[in-house]
């Protein structure tokens, strides 16, 4: 009797709402992939995602810089270079729409300094 109540596995009920999901960080999973993978896909995508990382890093700078965006601008393009290469394939487009973000800050600056200031004049 003993022996039958021993080999009788009994299942677990799980945490309620836990499930998978957090069997990602918990089980032994890559940390950061279960948390790019649930970022992009609460954004609908990795580049609408590095485009909101690229805004929420260029506003932050230049706000820091007294509204120079010079620094950010080169910031996000170096930054975003410097992840296309290290980032795996999926998150590539992520890495890539930070350096778009930067390209079309550094084309605003350009046009600030040099379009936009003889029409004040």
């Amino acid at each position: 009797m003993i022996r039958t109540l021993l080999a009788t596995v009994t299942p677990t009920t799980p945490i309620p709402g836990s499930g998978d999901k957090l069997n990602c960080y918990t089980g032994g999973g890559n940390g950061l992939h279960c948390m790019f993978n649930q970022l992009s896909a609460a954004t609908s995508g990795s580049t609408l995602f590095g485009i909101l990382v690229g805004g929420a890093v260029l506003v932050a700078y230049w706000i820091a810089g007294d509204g120079d965006i010079t620094v950010p601008t080169v910031f996000l393009i170096i930054f975003g270079a410097l992840l296309a290469g290290s980032l795996p394939a999926q998150y590539r487009s992520m890495a890539l729409a930070l350096v778009v973000v930067g390209v079309m800050a550094a084309l605003y600056a350009i046009l600030k300094r040099y379009v936009l200031s003889w029409a004040s004049q």
